[in-house]
């Protein structure tokens, strides 16, 4: 019995072993800018990296889009290349303990002007990033919302908020 553990180990390598790593590939990094509700692209740097799969469709069981921020790379004719789930980046938030009451405060807030990269593949099809988000896309107003309307805005699911198109190739 004592082998089991070395054994599975063993075979538990071997199997990783065997998977090819993947090779680096072209991509582009794109710096994005959000100011006052619209979507720039501040910047497009070409690189070669390895980029992690595409992510599935961020839907409810019952078809309903997910709460979250995502971005997608699309043709001209709006067909999703490349999508990617990640953390919004646009959203802030902090938090304040109160030595007197002992109660941790949460500030949500969106600012005026931010600033946030992302890598997609460099392909001849790419032509615009569709940005997706529950917490912009569901305030009643986007400029100054209070931190409950944040909170409240980031529970619903998610829309499109902003395309960005890419420069020419």
């Amino acid at each position: 019995m004592r082998l089991l553990p070395g054994l599975i180990f063993a075979l538990l390598s071997l199997g990783a072993a065997a998977q090819e790593p993947r090779a680096p590939a072209s991509a582009l990094r794109l710096v994005i800018e959000y100011r006052e509700g619209i979507f720039y692209l501040h910047q497009s740097l070409p690189i070669r990296t390895v980029l992690p799969d595409s992510d599935p469709e961020p839907k409810t069981d019952a078809g309903e889009a997910h709460a979250g921020f995502w971005i997608e790379l699309q043709s001209q004719a709006g067909v999703v290349l490349y999508r990617k789930v990640m953390a919004d980046p646009l959203a802030v938030h902090s938090e304040t303990f109160d030595p007197i009451s002992g109660e941790l405060r949460r500030d949500d807030f969106i600012p005026q002007q931010q600033f946030f990269s992302i890598v997609v593949p460099d392909t001849a099809e790419g032509r615009k990033v569709a940005i997706f988000s529950s917490a912009v896309g569901n305030l009643a107003t986007p400029s100054a919302p209070t931190g409950e309307e944040i909170r409240a805005a980031r529970a619903q699911g998610a829309v499109p908020v902003g395309v960005v198109e890419l420069p020419p190739k």
